[in-house]
């Protein structure tokens, strides 16, 4: 599978468009649903299955109940995540025209299913106060901190990088494969991501997997936001990152600033 996975920069089709497959290396099948006001899609994945709500007016049912959701900037709103086992029925109605990301995995454990609407993300800042701010990112935790004994392999979560930052810096790597999906401010927008020793330019609609292992950081041009919806098989406290540049989380370290500005 390669790395980067960038022929759909112009945007996704109506209907499903598989990105990555479960027989991928990274083990995460990664898909984009577009529906049409009025169309509604079952679902009932023998993988462990999840859904990120990205924009439009959605209803969904599951185990009986119905949620509704409205959602209009990956930027300034929370997200809406349905996370479910394997062979759990979920229906999904546009009301409007929408836009989901679908994850699978591959995970006969069972658990149960839940819904994480948008005022139980708690919204972290991160960086604000680090290496001259230049890190500065917003991170919701979908999944990403969901306890170890629920069975589930999914850690999902959102981050925003402001424009002209890293918001994945010093490099990080994991245990396990991860995906990175990626949309910007501005559909001219771009930014790079380090993959080792490789460099990506990325725009938007863009997807990158990172195989387990691999040190990886992200950064985003000026005057471009950057969002990525972040997949990782595994937990996140596998965590490592680049040794050479912690540093760069003491908020009182030292590093080199202009004494004066030229004229």
């Amino acid at each position: 599978m390669k790395e980067l996975i960038a022929k759909y920069r112009q945007g996704f089709s109506k209907g499903q468009t598989p990105v990555t497959t479960i027989h991928d290396d990274g083990e995460i099948a990664f898909s984009i649903l577009r529906l049409l006001q009025g169309e509604t899609r079952t679902f009932c994945s023998t993988n462990e299955w999840a859904a990120v709500h990205f924009d439009g007016t959605v209803e969904v049912e599951l185990d009986g109940q119905t949620y509704a959701n409205n959602r209009t900037s990956l930027f300034d709103e929370q997200p809406f995540t349905l996370h479910v086992a394997a062979n759990t029925p979920v229906s999904v109605k546009a009301v409007t025209d929408i836009e989901m990301a679908i994850i699978e995995t591959k995970n006969d454990n069972q658990f149960p299913s839940v819904v994480y609407k948008p005022h139980r993300i708690v919204l972290q800042e991160k960086g604000k106060d680090l290496a001259g701010g230049a890190m500065r990112s917003l991170f919701r935790p979908i999944t990403w901190d969901v306890d170890p004994e629920r069975q589930a392999k999914l850690s999902i979560a959102e981050l925003i990088g402001f424009p002209g930052c890293w918001p994945v810096f010093p490099a990080e790597q994991y245990a396990s494969s991860f995906l990175q999906h990626f949309r910007f401010t501005e559909r001219k927008g771009y930014g790079h991501l380090e993959l080792g020793e490789h460099l990506h330019k990325i725009r938007s609609f863009d997807t990158v997997a990172i195989p387990a292992g691999a040190p990886f950081a992200v950064c985003t041009a000026p005057g471009y936001g950057i969002y990525s919806l972040c997949i990782l098989r595994g937990t996140p406290s596998t965590v490592e990152y680049a040794k050479d540049h912690e540093w760069v989380f003491n908020p009182d370290a030292s590093f080199w600033h202009p004494e004066r500005l030229l004229v």
